[in-house]
């Protein structure tokens, strides 16, 4: 008879191990191609309380003034906890202690925890053991992820590290659609500037109908946008005579790839004339 227990154990914590990379892995993939935060901190909330087998398992998100923590996403708490819950952020919090100290932060007992008091939150649903980990983001963490359970339970070192995979992924996830915002949001401002510039601008294409156009020049000219855009080249906003001399030098233009300050009388839609000079850049590529 040869005991194998340690054998069998070192087996258990391999499939473990395997298994918590492959959930880290696949939350991975989903939160690149989700854009919706919410969704994604739902299901890693269930994934870390299904695989880690604790009852209950949160995202809070600290607050913008720093002095509390938002359930932002949850299992196991008490109806109309999540999305309304707070717990503070000081040092007497599992999830402050957490925030300050910056590192994994697990809890055996918290009935004997002498480090914080721990939030009512947790006091409320009865939990004893527990750990937590910063959700890390390049300028401040965005919050805290945390699994906890009822039960006396001692977490194992791959259980702490799988846990702070997921905050990672997390992370990543929130900071690249706070990215992808703020690239909205500075093409927004930049369309602004396009459309409300003192001067006219307009686009064309290599044979000269207009493809794009702001606002200021179309209030010139008193078109709307859907009757110029690829409807009209660029020669038929001009007099026969400036459209002429357009149509000769289009050609020279493309080649050189600059008009400087060329004087043009373009035509109002009510067929009064509008003298513009000119300024234009052609942009090419390889076709």
């Amino acid at each position: 008879v040869q005991d194998v227990t340690e054998r069998k154990r070192a087996e258990n914590e391999i499939r473990l191990l395997a298994r918590l990379q492959s959930v880290v892995a696949e939350l991975g993939q989903r939160a690149l191609r989700s854009s919706q935060t919410v969704d994604v901190l739902d299901e890693a909330v269930a994934l870390v309380a299904q695989n880690l087998d604790v009852e209950y398992c949160k995202v809070l998100e600290l607050l913008p003034d720093g002095k509390a923590l938002l359930l932002r996403s949850g299992v196991g708490w008490k109806e109309g906890y999540v999305g309304r819950a707070t717990v503070g952020s000081g040092a007497d919090s599992q999830a402050g202690y957490t925030v300050l100290s910056n590192r994994p932060v697990i809890v055996e007992d918290l009935r004997t925890e002498k480090r914080f008091s721990g939030p009512p939150l947790l006091h409320e649903h009865g939990v004893v053991s527990g750990m937590s980990v910063i959700i890390p983001t390049s300028e401040a963490p965005y919050g805290v992820l945390g699994a906890h359970t009822r039960r006396r339970r001692t977490f194992t070192k791959d259980e702490v590290n799988f846990l702070q995979a997921v905050a990672n992924v997390l992370g990543m996830m929130i900071e690249r659609q706070r990215a992808d915002a703020a690239l909205r949001q500075s093409a927004n401002e930049i369309r602004d500037l396009y459309n409300h510039a003192p001067c006219g601008y307009h686009s064309l294409d290599k044979d000269g109908m207009v493809v794009q156009i702001n606002d200021t020049e179309l209030s010139w000219l008193g078109y709307s946008r859907e009757a110029v855009i690829g409807k009209i080249k660029f020669s038929d906003l001009l007099t026969q005579e400036s459209g002429r001399r357009f149509q000769e030098n289009f050609a020279r233009f493309k080649e050189e790839g600059v008009i400087r300050d060329a004087e043009y009388d373009m035509v109002r839609k009510d067929g009064t004339t509008l003298p513009v000079l000119i300024r234009a850049t052609a942009i090419t590529d390889s076709a």
